[in-house]
């Protein structure tokens, strides 16, 4: 899978959530913050971690990160 791929997984899996409770102007965007969010809680978790082991995927949820703000 790619970041792109896992970033467009993510925003769907919140965005399937959100739909039923936001109006569908601005689903869009709450799904795209609420995956910064859980990338960002994933980035912090990796940190804490031996960067010897996880760098791949590290640098993957980087990627991913990037791949959500450029959505």
């Amino acid at each position: 899978m790619t970041p792109k791929e896992k970033a467009t997984e993510i925003i769907e899996k919140h965005y399937q959530k959100i739909i039923d409770i936001v109006d569908v102007n601005n689903a869009f965007h709450y799904s795209k913050e609420c995956a910064l969010v859980t990338i960002d809680e994933i980035l912090e978790a990796l940190n804490l971690i031996n960067e010897k082991y996880n760098k791949f995927s590290l640098e993957f949820y980087e990627k991913v990160k990037n791949d959500i703000l450029e959505t």
